[in-house]
């Protein structure tokens, strides 16, 4: 007599319940380096970890290399206007100038009372008071008279005083000091005295302008951004915890959960991407705006501080080509820090691609699950 309908049924749930519990087994992960592909796939697991380690210097090194140049540039700008160009010295200049002009005048028996018709009889040879005032324009006042006349810096009080440094320029400049008339050389001394008054009258206006300079609303919003620059030494740690917890997935299971994965390495792979999601978007958002400042630098205006409102660009190259000393002192370290921290987030970007790369290659591929377990786990 055969088996009852009802003990029939029950063998099949038996055979039913067999196979699911050997479908929700979980695979053994086999040995790291016991295959040609397992010994392939461990040297690119301990590649990735170089690589962080190598985006993590360059990060470090880049921001550190942006942050000192940023935090110093109100300061460097003063000190650039000042010591320079010559703004801190444009006072004593202007008194220097001034007396030698009233000595040269003196050597013809006039003085400045006498201006702005001293006359004068005879020859004479004002060659150490013409010495003199040339020493002052080159210790400041030559620096302040091409600043005065530049396309771009050469406005209000700053451009008054190009021109008037130009006029008095155009004085020394008519006649021969070592044997002059006395009526020509008083003429222009004259204009000389009245001029160096004049500067050194105006030297507070003339200062106000550099204040706009360096107190313009663009500086300001660089150091207003100086702590999210230095917030970003954090960000490779994001990705050294993230690449922890692929390390303890990669240990347990180097699986998913389908395939024979645990619960534990899920939950790690899980850590692992969402962390990895945030540097990558971090590190995204960097490069995009690094990169349009790049490539957009000539149409980002600088409004209501230069004269003809020059473009980023335009003006950097201005001062770059005329004004070496400036650039130097102001922004070659800090235009080589935003380069560097550019090109480091850059290879940081290519870094995570990789370390994404490699994950789905674990996932798919399953280099560590042995073949014979995962056709246990899932029968054919």
């Amino acid at each position: 007599q055969g088996p009852s309908w009802f003990e029939s049924h029950r063998a099949c749930l038996g055979v039913v319940k067999q196979q699911r519990g050997a479908s929700m087994a979980k695979a053994k992960r086999g040995d790291s380096c016991s295959t040609v592909p397992r010994q392939a796939s461990t040297c690119c697991f301990a590649l990735l970890w170089l690589l962080v380690l190598i985006g993590t210097i360059l990060c470090h090194v880049a921001v550190g290399k942006l942050t000192g140049p940023l935090a110093d540039l109100p300061q460097n700008l003063v000190e650039g206007f000042e010591l320079v160009f010559g703004f801190g010295r444009m006072e004593d200049d202007s008194i220097k100038v001034k007396a030698a002009a009233a000595q040269a005048m003196a050597v013809c028996s006039r003085n400045p009372s006498n201006c702005p018709n001293p006359g004068g009889v005879g020859n004479a040879d004002t060659t150490p008071q013409m010495n003199a005032i040339r020493a002052g324009f080159e210790s400041s006042l030559e620096a302040v008279r091409r600043l005065g006349n530049d396309p771009y810096f050469g406005i209000d009080a700053l451009s008054d005083a190009g021109d008037r440094l130009d006029e008095m320029l155009a004085e020394l400049n008519s006649f021969d000091a070592s044997n002059a008339r006395c009526d020509v050389s008083n003429r222009a001394y004259c204009n000389v005295y009245s001029g160096a008054e004049e500067l050194k009258t105006n030297t507070a206006n003339v200062r106000d302008v550099v204040d706009q300079f360096t107190e313009a609303k663009e500086i300001k919003e660089w150091q207003d951004n100086k702590g999210s620059i230095q917030g970003l030494h954090a960000l490779p740690y994001v990705l050294v915890i993230s690449m922890l917890f692929f390390t303890c997935f990669w240990i347990k299971d180097a699986a998913s959960c389908c395939c024979g994965g645990s619960a534990a390495g899920a939950c790690a792979c899980i850590w692992h991407v969402l962390l990895w999601l945030v540097s990558f978007v971090i590190s995204t958002i960097i490069v995009g705006v690094g990169l349009v400042v790049r490539e957009k630098a000539d149409e980002v205006q600088i409004k209501g501080v230069l004269k003809g409102d020059p473009s980023v660009k335009t003006l950097l190259d201005h001062i770059q080509e005329n004004y070496a000393d400036f650039w130097a002192l102001v922004f070659a370290d800090l235009v080589d820090g935003l380069s560097m921290l550019l090109n480091s987030f850059l290879v940081f970007e290519v870094f995570l691609v990789i370390i994404l790369l490699y994950g789905c290659c674990i996932l798919t591929c399953r280099p560590y699950t042995d073949k014979e377990d995962f056709n246990r786990i899932l029968p054919m």
